[in-house]
């Protein structure tokens, strides 16, 4: 199933996934460059896609665009590859101010406020449990999916929720696939940028029997998942 260099054959977890035999769900595409934003002001635009447990915002931005969160009951995720694109970000438990982009931040429960300034694209991903978000997407209601399991949120974080800040300039290592950021909600792997196509003899294809994969490709194109 994978290739022998691909780091995932070496998880145990794989053999299970492999002897699933319920029915398959079909994926959800949404094509944001053929699709009217959800949201529109001046200097920037969000298109917004929910699947089972997760929403994604995409913001491409020429300017300046701030989201602000009140009583956020979990914590989200916002990230750029772009670096020029600035953040400015206040929590209750930490801010970051004029951070660059190529960054990936864990903005923690209850008030926040992400300022994003530059030009560039910004993602933004949060659980379905924040309704007023589902709410703004452009697919608010999909088939439950009765493969996938309750959302269940993993363990608070050792030390406590706070505002997180990981570099995305991470040297590429042999037998690792991406950059993993964890956090009490949702698992997000920023693949390197492809600048050709795979090597045919060095794909893995694969199922998730439990559990849901989103890909989002920001720039070129994709045969699976959210674009």
């Amino acid at each position: 199933m994978f290739d022998d260099s691909d780091p995932r054959k070496a998880l145990t977890s794989m053999s299970k996934e492999r002897h699933f035999s319920d029915p398959f769900c079909g994926p959800e595409v949404g094509n944001f460059s053929q699709e009217p934003p959800q949201q529109t002001e001046d200097g920037w635009q969000a298109w917004m896609i929910r699947c089972t447990n997760l929403v994604v915002r995409l913001v491409r931005l020429e300017g300046t665009a701030t989201f602000a969160r009140r009583v956020q009951m979990d914590e989200y995720m916002v990230f750029s590859t772009d670096a020029h694109v600035r953040f400015d970000i206040e929590t209750a438990e930490g801010e970051v101010t004029d951070n660059p982009g190529n960054h990936l931040f864990v903005v923690p429960p209850g008030d926040s406020s992400v300022t994003v300034r530059g030009t560039g694209q910004v993602c933004f991903l949060y659980t379905t449990r924040s309704v007023d978000l589902v709410a703004q997407c452009a697919n608010p209601e999909i088939p439950v999916n009765p493969n996938i399991p309750p959302f269940q949120q993993w363990p608070d974080p050792v030390g406590g929720f706070r505002l997180r800040a990981y570099d995305l300039d991470v040297p590429e290592q042999d037998g690792r696939f991406g950059r993993i950021f964890r956090c009490t909600t949702m698992m997000v792997n920023v693949l390197p940028r492809f600048t050709a196509p795979r090597d045919a003899s060095k794909v893995s294809p694969h199922y998730h029997a439990s559990f849901e994969q989103i890909s989002l490709t920001l720039e070129g194109v994709t045969s699976q998942g959210v674009v």
